[in-house]
């Protein structure tokens, strides 16, 4: 069963930008899940790991992406590319995956303390031309108590990732 997108309303924060791409949609969806290289563009995301159900490392330059793995992440909040910085390690389970369109991770954590899911969404809009929308959403007593820095914080983190995959495929 597919989930939909998170809607506003629902979601004490929510965060979202669009970027129009000029480049097919496989190569966008191919950018996106190419993890490896998170760490040379990605401001916010300097590690990106597939992990299996067991949250160890799953074999291969490029392992298969599936519902109920996990993603590891070290992430720099604010972002950075200065790998002085030490990151903060996140371990995100991978929620939907359908390839060349949308995925999904959110918080392997409990929900009631820190809730949060990542939409990717890949649109081709004509055959050299895409949109990559990415949706966070947060809930729970932790991003609450920290509304506005959540706000700045993620907001510049999704503009940075999205500003990254462009570059990258443009």
């Amino acid at each position: 069963m597919s989930l939909s997108p998170p809607v506003e309303s629902d979601w004490p924060i929510y965060l979202t930008t669009t970027v129009v791409i000029n480049a097919p949609q496989k190569k966008v969806w191919d950018t996106l899940v190419d993890f490896s290289a998170y760490a040379r563009s990605h401001t916010d995301s300097r590690k990106a790991t597939l992990l299996d159900g067991s949250k160890k490392p799953l074999p291969g330059p490029n392992p298969p992406l599936a519902k109920g793995n996990y993603i590891g992440l070290d992430v720099h909040m604010p972002p950075s590319m200065d790998d002085s910085i030490k990151p903060r390690a996140l371990t995100e389970v991978i929620m939907q995956v359908e390839p060349e369109r949308q995925l999904v991770w959110g918080s392997a954590r409990s929900a009631w303390l820190f809730g949060a899911q990542r939409w990717h969404t890949v649109t081709e809009i004509d055959a050299q031309t895409t949109k990559l929308e990415i949706i966070a959403v947060f809930s729970g007593l932790g991003p609450g108590l920290a509304k506005a820095w959540m706000r700045t914080t993620v907001t510049a983190c999704v503009e940075g990732m999205a500003a990254a995959l462009k570059r990258r495929c443009e």
